[in-house]
């Protein structure tokens, strides 16, 4: 038994220390150039029509509050495109109170679904550039549509947006706005390199030109992830850029508890398994890493005979982690999880693999 367990013991230190690698390489040659301030764009001199596309179920309340919002863009020239999904609340009737000029409502029929519902908001709209957010979003600025569209005028094809949520003192809207940031910085690291592997239909934009271009294959039985699907089809040679500025965010109400948060995963983690498979390998390898370091950590803080050398490579590893994070977390508004960042890991990278593991064991059917 004597040589077996020596083996293992060496095989732990070695993942240990190519965990610990993989994660150094990632701080230093993805994260850390995100530090550095992107150059401001100038303002065209005139400003493309955009068509901002909204699909909506059951949002009565929500209607309520983001309407105006939408409507008070500082931007020339725009329409907002709502597609109801058969609702059974008031949403309809709100919106035929409220109608402007600007606003076009569309009801699905035999068809539905989120997907379907900006499939026809698209099919209506009259402009070739394209903006997506959802009805429980509230832009952070009247400049969020001029924010997003002014990349696509100056060259890109696709403007992916951060989208916060609101900040709230428990447990769970801890993890969910963790999730989020560090899911948007590995996003933006990787569009740095020259192509998005993923966006959220919360905060997006891009030219209409891209759907007839690309040879896009929207799979049927995803519950939702079309926005991921298309731009991680779609972005490509440097055509792509985040913008995570403030007055491009916007910002909704996060996952009210576990349950909601338990299937809102599930069924973004479902989209993931239709990217491209170099995206797939690249973020298999880096949350393996990041879940083998930490668990081989607690490991050998149990006990370990070289813990100095252990707790060096930990130190090295969060001070890499949380300097190279600092400026971009602050430029999105997210700088007091900061500090947080290493307690929330350690309970966020267990939670998510079990929500991974669960997609294998049985599916469920929900709309958003």
């Amino acid at each position: 038994m004597g040589p077996i367990v020596e083996y293992i013991r060496h095989i732990d230190i070695l993942l240990y220390l190519v965990s610990a690698l993989i994660l150094y390489v990632f701080y230093l040659f993805y994260l850390l150039p995100l530090s550095k301030k992107s150059k401001s764009l100038k303002d065209p001199k005139v400003w493309p029509a955009v068509s901002v596309i909204i699909a909506y179920k059951n949002e009565h309340e929500n209607l309520k509050y983001h309407l105006d919002h939408w409507l008070a863009q500082d931007y020339p020239e725009f329409e907002i495109i709502l597609v109801d999904d058969h609702s059974d609340d008031e949403s309809s009737e709100f919106l035929t109170f409220r109608k402007t000029e600007r606003m076009k409502l569309l009801s699905l029929n035999e068809e539905s679904g989120k997907k379907a519902a900006i499939q026809q908001g698209i099919a209506a709209s009259t402009n070739s550039f394209l903006l997506f957010t959802d009805a429980d979003c509230k832009p952070m600025s009247n400049q969020w549509i001029k924010e997003m569209i002014k990349p696509l005028i100056n060259g890109k094809e696709i403007s992916v947006g951060y989208s916060g949520f609101y900040p709230k003192a428990n447990i769970l809207n801890a993890i969910q706005r963790y999730e989020n940031c560090m899911n948007s910085l590995q996003n933006a690291a990787m569009i740095k390199k020259g192509r998005a592997y993923m966006a959220v239909g919360r905060n997006l934009a891009y030219k209409k030109e891209i759907l007839t271009r690309n040879e896009i294959d929207i799979v049927d039985n995803v519950l939702s992830g079309d926005d991921d699907l298309l731009v991680n089809s779609a972005s490509a040679n440097g055509n792509t850029v985040f913008i995570g500025k403030p007055s491009a965010q916007t910002i909704s109400e996060a996952a009210s508890d576990w349950k909601a948060y338990f299937f809102q995963r599930r069924r973004q983690l479902q989209a993931g398994l239709y990217y491209r498979i170099s995206d797939r390998i690249k973020l298999a390898v880096l949350g393996l890493s990041q879940l083998l370091f930490i668990l081989l950590f607690i490991k050998h803080l149990i006990y370990s005979e070289i813990l100095s050398i252990i707790l060096s490579i930990f130190v090295i590893k969060l001070v890499l982690q949380l300097s190279v994070s600092y400026k971009a977390m602050k430029r999105m508004g997210e700088s007091d999880l900061w500090w947080q960042l290493p307690i929330l890991e350690i309970i966020y990278l267990p939670l998510i693999s079990l929500i991974g593991i669960s997609q294998y064991l049985y599916k469920v059917d929900r709309w958003k």
